[in-house]
């Protein structure tokens, strides 16, 4: 009696945390377009507080210009491609990468998409306030030297002359080699952040840009020639601030 009990109550504090780990979210305002509502789980302590609600602004947004989602599609949100699957009542659920394997493996939450919108678009601000972010899609491509993802200092550089993909460039460093000796492939921004998260802060910095960095405390950024220096008080000003 005694086990089953005990049993019992592990049972209900398991579902209790479960179910405290997330929130769901309900858009209101896209079933008068014709269009079914949308719903996304988020753990509370994973997003800062009124993320959540800008993305419910911003779908029902899409949806009053005119735009419209099925199951079996996906939705880019920043920088993160989202699936959208049927749900309940008719409703559509956005899931998200977990941010963890190769290829995608979706998931019911867009937690990690919305820290990872803010993160890139508070480093953006971080050297600009007026500046808006340049997102990198996760599938994306992006070139990488052949030994920059194990490069103890990795050096990254947007240019948009590339024309190719994300436009950004990963190499070593701390390489001798010139860009120009060089041997560089493509793969996915999702494939590079998930080698090196190090790097995942800075992948919305517009075209110019230049960031040397060894982890995620530990970075220089150039805008062209020039340092850039974070403003007193942002995202990466407390970032280098921290031991």
């Amino acid at each position: 009696m005694l086990r089953m009990i005990v049993g019992f109550a592990a049972a209900i504090l398991a579902a209790a945390v479960s179910s405290a780990a997330l929130e769901e979210h309900v858009t209101s305002k896209c079933a008068k377009y014709g269009q079914p509502e949308f719903v996304f789980s988020v753990g509370p302590a994973s997003v800062v507080p009124g993320d959540a609600s800008w993305l419910i602004t911003s779908l029902e947004e899409m949806v009053a210009s005119g735009e419209r989602f099925k199951p079996g599609e996906n939705l880019l949100i920043g920088p993160v491609p989202l699936k959208i699957e049927a749900a309940s009542n008719g409703r559509l659920r956005l899931l998200e990468p977990d941010m963890k394997a190769m290829p995608f493996n979706y998931v019911d939450s867009v937690g990690a998409t919305l820290n990872m919108v803010r993160r890139q678009k508070d480093a953006v601000q971080s050297l600009d306030a007026n500046a808006s972010p340049d997102f990198a899609p996760l599938h994306s491509p992006l070139l990488v030297s052949s030994d920059a993802l194990q490069a103890r200092v990795i050096l990254m550089r947007r240019d948009s002359s590339l024309q190719m993909g994300a436009n950004w460039v990963l190499m070593d460093a701390e390489s001798k080699l010139s860009a120009d000796e060089l041997t560089f492939r493509p793969i996915s921004v999702y494939e590079a952040m998930l080698q090196r998260p190090e790097i995942h802060d800075f992948l919305a910095l517009p075209d110019g840009y230049s960031v040397a960095v060894s982890g995620r405390r530990n970075f220089v950024i150039l805008k062209g020639d020039q340092t850039a220096t974070p403003v007193k008080g942002s995202y990466l000003f407390g970032l280098q601030a921290t031991p």
